[in-house]
């Protein structure tokens, strides 16, 4: 595969695992652009002989430049303007998620980028890595755990940014940021839902947060339920030794339990004659009575499914960015796809707003596909 030239817009902050990313799988950063003196200078130090800029016109017309690497804030009032900005050099364009927080301007990205024939990705990276894959393909086998029935994550972090921040301060903190990888992932495994409910809240004490909590029911066509449980407010046991994340869904034949930061466990239900070592053996209570501990359950660790380093999976996005580009393909979390899940985000708000569910067709209209997905087995075909 060729290598494309890669210019990065935004250079400080998570820029920087954007390029270490690249770094460690070959593909070159060979220009970057950002109006702060300081990520400028750090950035030349890193890579002497790329080309560095103050203003965006220098940087796209940079003929070294094949592909832009979008990494500056997702506010609609700067992400917008600069948008239609790089559409006019008509190079392709991998953008750090979220797409936006807004359904209206996702869309009006969207419908931008297809009208000026612009390859335009998001960079959802928790979707591209072996983990992510085997996770994927465990749940959609039907002989593994079955079709999924229900599912939940729980997602635990702390983010408390000061009041004159950037970043964590919007009104849609939560979901924008610190959900988006897992609605990223949803999309990927099972497509669109057809509904949303939501509450959402912050902490009071964390004065630069506007929201920073909250619970999210996914209904989908196939009987499928996910709930999510999501906070950037949590102080609690450190997230080093409990795990700050856990992804799990249940089918009629077992359970997949994922934890990205150390692997997952299926546990597959077995008939009461199987004689297999389980975990279902029977119980006494205290006065002898034999008591059944549950179904037979035969548990088998998956460390296949330990997630890469953060840096591994941006590099491995934007390996994959590049060879649909080169092939000619729609890249997996395109603009069209990931419409679905900024149409979740907008869905979210709006239900925590009206306490109701709401249903993705009435937000989406005509562009709600009710047959698009499962989101991974459509992304390998193209």
């Amino acid at each position: 595969m060729a290598r494309l030239g890669i210019g990065q817009i935004g250079l400080g902050g998570y820029a920087q695992h954007h390029r270490e990313g690249y770094r460690k799988l070959g593909f070159d950063v060979v220009a970057g652009q950002d109006p702060n003196d300081g990520a400028r200078e750090r950035f030349a130090a890193e890579y002497p002989e790329a080309a560095v800029y103050s203003h965006l016109t220098g940087l796209l017309e940079d003929p070294n430049v094949e592909v832009l690497d979008v990494v500056a804030p997702h506010h609609g009032h700067i992400r917008m303007d600069l948008f239609r900005q790089l559409l006019e050099a008509r190079k392709p364009i991998l953008m750090q998620k979220p797409m936006a927080a807004y359904y209206d301007e996702a869309l009006e990205m969207t419908d931008l980028a297809a009208a000026a024939g612009v390859p335009l990705m998001i960079n959802q990276s928790s979707c591209f890595t072996p983990a992510a894959a085997a996770l994927a393909d465990l749940i959609l086998d039907r002989q593994v755990i079955g079709a999924p029935e229900i599912g939940q994550i729980s997602v635990q972090h702390l983010l408390d940014p000061r009041p004159d921040s950037w970043f964590g301060t919007d009104e849609r903190t939560w979901t924008a940021v610190m959900t988006v990888d897992q609605l990223g992932m949803l999309q990927m495994l099972f497509g669109p839902p057809e509904s949303v409910y939501a509450v959402a809240g912050r902490d009071a004490a964390q004065h630069g947060q506007r929201d920073g909590f909250g619970d999210l029911i996914l209904r989908y066509s196939s009987g499928l339920a996910v709930s999510i449980n999501s906070t950037g407010t949590y102080y609690g046991i450190d997230s080093v030794e409990t795990g700050s994340e856990r992804i799990w869904f249940q089918g009629e034949r077992g359970i997949l339990d994922w934890r990205p930061d150390v692997g997952g466990t299926l546990s597959q239900r077995l008939s009461d004659d199987d004689d297999a070592h389980c975990s279902g053996e029977v119980s006494a209570d205290d006065d002898g009575a034999p008591r059944p501990a549950g179904p037979k359950v035969l548990r088998e660790p998956l460390p296949s499914l330990r997630q890469l380093s953060e840096q591994e999976a941006l590099g491995a996005t934007m390996a994959h960015f590049q060879a649909a580009v080169e092939a000619g393909e729609t890249p997996r979390c395109s603009a069209a796809d990931n419409l679905y899940v900024v149409a979740v985000i907008e869905a979210a708000y709006r239900s925590s707003l009206r306490n109701e569910a709401i249903w993705l067709d009435e937000l989406m209209g005509d562009r709600y596909d009710p047959n698009y997905g499962p989101g991974f087995r459509r992304g390998y075909q193209g």
